[in-house]
């Protein structure tokens, strides 16, 4: 018997927590994020060329979002950065816009033929002369010289854009997930944006998204010397869906139940308290809602009748997922001490807690990683302070 059988379903429930919402059908699955849409259709409405940047948790729906935003224009390419291979994404660019190419039906036999070669040569310099008497071409002079592999990729790029804007209004070109490139810094990622927005013509739409785990690109668009702040001309911040604990995961769960064609007497295979649990646990981020519910309604299977209790859920999500136990005495310092109160990494007595500043500081980025605390990001310079979260408080109290 598979899983979703044994709640009552006919086929397996849309719990897929790996991949965006990319298909029209899949997309209706999309909820919430109301005014982020509104926001991303008015940062993109320009006739000219924009370059937008994305920023937020991973599994927080940064990919949904532009697919949902952009789903009937034609024009809209996403770049799946963490595919990248090798010193640069040229190459991956080049192949996505190939690929949208192939998806209108447009030309590019000879583009994919170029992406596939090796190497690549090109004429220049071609002189034509006339034969004796004014008739005829008597001889060609031409100079044939080997194009730099990433030169290359470059003018496949910027071809295939140029084909693709024939059949659109506009290009939109979303470099997505660029946090798995190799040196993914702001700077180099300012660079890359500014290199495609010289190889699309407009109107054109730039989109980066970058999960900024250290907040460094946001403080680097507060500064207005900073490069980033001179290439981007908007940011979108993404947080959770809802702030813990006030979500509705039964609403969001209900539809990818229906996928799985469930019988009549089927009901809603977990309690409402027991969602409030995925909820809090969740810290409000879609993918590990989904992650914790396909996990555990699995391990449920021959141990637990449906609806799933609370009790069962908690107990079953704390024992089986190592992110959620908080066993490091360092760890359950820092977060004891927050408990009581805000402090900054500058504070000597939070300082002593885990030793050393620099102690404290790797401390508290792998906390904040596992949304076990969150900071109040100000200006750059200014003091930021950490927080526990209500996932950390909910830990401490069921810790055994």
């Amino acid at each position: 018997m598979h899983w979703w059988e044994h709640y009552g379903y006919r086929s397996q429930p849309f719990l897929d927590a790996n991949q965006p919402l990319t298909t029209s059908d899949d997309l209706a699955l999309f909820w919430g994020r109301a005014k982020e849409l509104r926001s991303l259709k008015m940062s993109t409405d320009t006739e000219t060329k924009t370059c937008l940047l994305i920023v937020g948790d991973a599994g927080v729906g940064k990919s949904t979002l532009q697919y949902k935003a952009f789903e009937r224009e034609a024009g809209f390419i996403r770049v799946d950065l963490a595919k990248v291979s090798g010193r640069t994404p040229d190459r991956e660019i080049a192949r996505s816009c190939v690929q949208r190419l192939k998806e209108l039906r447009t030309k590019a036999a000879d583009l994919d033929k170029k992406l596939r070669s090796r190497s690549t040569s090109r004429t220049t310099g071609r002189t034509l002369k006339a034969a004796p008497g004014g008739t005829g071409i008597s001889s060609v002079k031409q100079t044939t010289e080997t194009l730099d592999r990433d030169l290359e990729l470059e003018e496949i790029t910027k071809t295939a854009c140029e084909r693709v804007s024939s059949k659109c209004k506009r290009i939109l070109l979303a470099l997505d997930e660029s946090d798995f490139l190799g040196d993914g810094t702001p700077t180099e990622l300012s660079k890359l944006c500014n290199r495609m927005m010289a190889l699309v013509s407009r109107p054109a739409v730039i989109i980066l998204t970058h999960r900024d785990a250290d907040h460094q690109f946001e403080l680097d668009f507060k500064d207005t010397t900073s490069l980033v702040r001179s290439t981007f001309d908007g940011i979108l911040q993404l947080s959770s869906l809802w702030k813990p604990g006030e979500g509705d995961v039964k609403a969001l769960l209900q539809p990818r139940f229906q996928r799985g064609r469930p019988s009549k007497a089927t009901k809603f295979p977990l309690s409402d308290e027991a969602c409030y649990w995925l909820d809090a646990l969740s810290h409000g981020n879609v993918r590990e809602v989904l992650r914790y519910t396909r996990h555990v309604l699995m391990r449920a299977v021959g141990e637990q009748k449906p609806p799933l209790p609370a009790n069962y859920v908690l107990n079953r999500l704390l024992s089986d997922f190592p992110e959620l136990d908080i066993d490091e005495e360092e760890e359950l310092a820092v977060l004891a001490y927050l408990k009581k109160r805000p402090s900054s990494v500058s504070d000597k007595s939070f300082q002593g807690v885990a030793g050393s500043r620099s102690s404290l500081q790797r401390r508290l980025e792998s906390l904040e990683k596992r949304w076990l605390v969150e900071r109040d990001a100000k200006g750059r310079g200014k003091r930021q302070t950490y927080k526990i979260t209500q996932k950390a408080e909910i830990l401490l109290e069921w810790r055994p």
